[in-house]
């Protein structure tokens, strides 16, 4: 069986424009903050919601949601709780 890379191009644009310098409100060159709506900071910002908005696990560094549209059963997002364009 041949393992495929999944290719999703309408997201090049985020992540290119993620810097790993921070300033010094929280954000980085490309303006992302904390502050942003993204799902995962609007999730983050509401956890009585946690139940509708499928979250499984939070912590003071990261937030564990099922996906909505998961690529196979059982498939979840680990990510933190900030914005961060280097996982390193």
């Amino acid at each position: 069986m041949e393992r495929k890379n999944l290719w999703a191009p309408w997201r090049i644009g985020y992540i290119q424009g993620l810097s790993t310098e921070s300033d010094p409100a929280g954000g980085n060159k490309a303006g992302i903050s904390a502050g942003d709506d993204c799902f995962i900071c609007h999730n983050l910002k509401r956890p009585e919601d946690d139940d509708k908005n499928l979250v499984l696990w939070r912590t003071d560094h990261n937030i564990v949601i099922l996906n909505r549209y998961p690529y196979n059963n059982g498939h979840l997002l680990v990510a933190p709780s900030r914005h961060m364009p280097d996982l390193s």
